[in-house]
């Protein structure tokens, strides 16, 4: 019973340890190179022409 308490408190201990590292190895990817955050056609450019906000019914209507 001893040895599988020691083996576990050791487990722990090196869980403990190992993970601090992982985390602070850990580099996330710029918001510029995430592809998952900029997909294609979700981000207006610059110098796109928007409708006026009492126009949202020419698209938006029907529901």
């Amino acid at each position: 019973m001893a040895c599988i308490r020691i083996t576990v408190v050791a487990l722990l201990l090196l869980g403990t340890l190992c993970v601090p590292s992982l985390v602070h190895g850990w580099d996330p990817l710029p918001v510029s190179e995430d592809p998952l955050l900029r997909m294609p056609g979700t981000q207006p450019e610059q110098g796109i022409g928007l409708e006026q906000p009492d126009r949202c019914l020419n698209c938006h209507a029907g529901y």
